[in-house]
């Protein structure tokens, strides 16, 4: 019975995992542009390494950072009417991993909630600079 359980809880903690991953691939597709001091997140991000590689000359650079600022406030457009419903999606998502933790925990040993407890506040911080990456990218848009 203890080798099912422990089965059971690293395929919770990999699905928890892969739906981490799913959800930062989504983030990233929906906001195609962070701002700069986030680092190289999207299309600019991959523009910005293509620079070098493709010797790529500082008009041509404007003229493209000009077509992909266009690109992006049309997509904050095109994704505000359905915004709330993935903010509310991803709070449903959150409490549901969050009851499936609760229960994995009770499977681990003290020192192993130690490492999941780590886990879990480096994933936050992660993911807290990711929204407010893309927030203040959202507020400079509407500037």
């Amino acid at each position: 019975m203890q080798r099912s359980q422990r089965i059971a809880a690293l395929f919770l903690v990999l699905a928890f995992l892969l739906g981490g991953a799913v959800g930062v691939s989504a983030d990233r597709a929906i906001n195609p542009r962070a701002p700069k001091n986030c680092g190289a997140v999207g299309i600019h991000g991959a523009w910005a390494l293509m620079t070098k590689d493709w010797d790529i000359s500082a008009t041509q650079q404007h003229a493209i950072d000009s077509l992909l600022d266009q690109q992006h406030l049309k997509m904050v457009d095109l994704y505000a009417p359905v915004r709330p419903a993935l903010d509310s999606a991803r709070a449903k998502s959150d409490a549901l991993s969050d009851s499936t933790l609760a229960q994995i925990r009770v499977i681990l040993t003290p020192a192993q909630q130690a490492k999941l407890d780590a886990m879990r506040k480096d994933a936050k911080q992660r993911a807290d600079f990711r929204r407010s990456c893309r927030d203040e990218g959202r507020d400079t848009t509407a500037k």
